[in-house]
């Protein structure tokens, strides 16, 4: 039995310790910006600091900072499945209100970026739209807490890794617009076939008044014959 509790005393000192030494730390967050493989290279990321933690174990853990002090949602009592709707109303207050980044760094060649040194609280991440051939690419914001409670690990871990969520628009092709027949100018062919049509009706004109005359001087011959 003394040994039961003394191996329950060391469980709950190390979960203790390993909440202690995490939340003491300073996180990083670490993250590649990229969509399909391709990284947007140079671009700048914005970090926001939303709040402080209090205590990891609380469920009040959050406190909201001076410029979100008058934020409507209350991070504490949401669930983790309506994070995103919240973030996305966090970036439209920031927005809105005209708050700046804390902190801001650009990506490298491979599109990796990294903020080291980060208090204990909940970050927002804010990437600007990006338009590269012809498309647009917009990144959902994305939100973090440091730390972070790691549920593969079942503790809190100080450096965590972030894939941002890019969504990629183009714009509809459109039909090129109809353009009316242009009027054919009179070729040299054409030209020609009127030549011969003209000349057709002319020969066939004389055939009919040769006709006519030689009918005619038939008609006199033979009434001077009659005489």
């Amino acid at each position: 039995m003394k040994k039961i509790k003394i191996a329950i005393l060391i469980l709950f000192l190390s979960l203790f310790a390993v909440v202690s030494v995490n939340a003491d730390e300073l996180g990083v967050i670490k993250g590649t910006y990229s969509y399909d493989a391709h990284p947007f290279i140079n671009q700048p990321i914005n970090l926001y600091k939303i709040a402080d933690i209090k205590d990891l174990e609380s469920d009040d853990k959050f406190n909201y900072l001076e410029p979100y002090s008058n934020f409507e949602s209350n991070i504490n009592t949401l669930n983790s499945s309506e994070w995103q709707k919240y973030a996305n109303a966090l970036k439209n207050y920031i927005e809105t209100n005209n708050i700046a980044y804390d902190t801001q760094v650009v990506t490298d060649a491979d599109g990796n970026y990294e903020f080291r040194e980060l208090s204990n609280g909940l970050y927002l991440i804010l990437i600007d739209e990006i338009m590269e051939n012809g498309a647009t690419y917009t990144s959902l914001p994305t939100l973090i807490s440091v730390p972070n409670y790691d549920e593969t690990e079942k503790k809190y871990v100080n450096e965590i890794t972030v894939k941002s969520k890019i969504e990629e628009t183009k714009p509809e092709p459109t039909e090129p617009p109809v353009e009316p027949t242009p009027d054919v100018p009179q070729t040299s062919d054409n030209a020609m076939l009127y030549i011969i049509i003209f000349a057709l009706a002319l020969v066939v004109l004389i055939g009919i008044s040769y006709y006519i005359y030689k009918t005619k001087k038939e008609m006199n011959i033979n009434e001077d014959a009659k005489k």
